[in-house]
């Protein structure tokens, strides 16, 4: 379990080298660290540090070695680019040993069960000859408050089938891979909900409730069966690679058969057209109510930046071969025309920010 713990969190902070292997072994995990994390004596100078740059520019750049280890009894603290960001050996109330990472500047988490995988968070404090664990306010979940249109995660939110079955994490990491990078739409709605990548991994994280971290899903999680890659190389699978791709493929039909039953599935472009009516139905709604003074959250967001006369565009096909209402459309584009609309009902206090944000998204979602 330790092992597991301190890998999760060294490729949850973006560090290399173990990615690739599944199963590492306590001798290839001491190697990697020992190579990649040289250690220092405790009361030894840093060997290396943040310094400011040349002729008075702003900002600043690390110099020297980036990551370090120091031996802290029992405790090893492993440091990167001036932070403590992995330990290993922290000692609980009890006793007993755990492997810590950092979540962010004042949290940091263990692994304290691998089926169901669930994570403690609290604090660390570091000692001369030992580290100390001490758990804290375990992060908790509120359900978006619904709005007047559908929302994917309150629906998921609110599905206690779904909960449950995320206490797998396989089963979370397949739902975030079959909803990254995915466009969506609910039976009876007028908008396409557009799920990213981080923004995604954080969403299945806090629906699983069980102290995971949006970096245990994204960049590294998220695989899809082969056969939803139309450049998946086919090739002689074994056996276990087989049963894993099969149950990979099993969890995909579940999850769209719960979001069948929810109502939602994969916007369609006919999907798009609908809601793109809506978005200019509701541009033009907003139109017509009365100007005010520019907000302050207005006064802070760019003015559309649109390309020069002249500059060379990527289009699907050339424009002596669009139908009128392609013609249109990519004239739309070219001009930023909503962008421009969109940017002038927010500095004529027309909008709210909230409804600026979504418009943004909803244009962007227009075929």
């Amino acid at each position: 379990m330790r092992r597991l713990a301190l890998m999760t969190a060294l490729v949850g902070a973006g560090v290399g080298g173990l990615a690739m292997a599944e199963s590492p072994t306590d001798a290839q995990v001491r190697e990697y660290l020992d190579r990649s994390y040289p250690f220092i004596e405790q009361n030894a100078p840093p060997p290396g540090r943040w310094t400011s740059y040349e002729n008075n520019q702003p900002g600043r750049k690390w110099t020297g070695a980036s990551r370090w280890s120091v031996r802290h009894g029992e405790a090893v603290v492993r440091w990167s680019l001036g932070e403590p960001h992995y330990v290993t050996g922290a000692k609980l109330a009890d006793g007993a040993l755990v492997n810590a990472s950092r979540v962010d500047s004042d949290n940091w988490r263990y692994q304290v069960s691998e089926k169901p995988r669930r994570w403690v968070h609290g604090t660390i404090d570091i000692g001369p000859d030992r580290v100390v664990f001490t758990p804290g306010k375990q992060p908790g979940y509120s359900t978006p408050v619904p709005h007047q249109y559908p929302d994917l995660e309150v629906d998921l939110a609110g599905d206690e089938a779904l909960r449950a079955r995320l206490l797998d994490e396989d089963f979370a990491d397949a739902l975030y891979a079959y909803l990254k990078n995915q466009s969506f739409f609910k039976e009876g709605g007028d908008r396409i909900q557009s799920m990213g990548l981080s923004g995604t991994a954080g969403m299945v994280a806090n629906l699983r409730g069980q102290g995971d971290v949006y970096t245990d899903y994204y960049p590294h999680g998220g695989r899809v069966p082969l056969s939803d890659l139309s450049h998946a190389t086919h090739r002689e699978m074994d056996a276990e690679e087989a049963a894993r791709e099969a149950a990979l493929t099993a969890r995909f039909v579940e999850i769209k058969a719960i979001l069948d039953r929810l109502g939602w599935r994969r916007a369609t472009l006919e999907d798009r057209k609908f809601a793109a009516v809506a978005t200019r139905s509701d541009l033009g709604s907003w139109e017509a109510r009365p100007e005010g003074s520019a907000p302050d959250w207005a006064a802070r967001i760019p003015a559309p930046r649109l390309s020069p006369p002249g500059a060379i565009r990527l289009v699907a096909k050339p424009r002596s071969q669009m139908t009128e209402a392609e013609r249109a459309r990519d004239e739309e584009i070219a001009s930023g025309t909503l962008r421009k609309r969109l940017h002038s009902l927010a500095m004529s206090g027309r909008i709210s920010e909230i409804e600026y944000r979504e418009m943004v998204g909803r244009i962007a979602n227009i075929p």
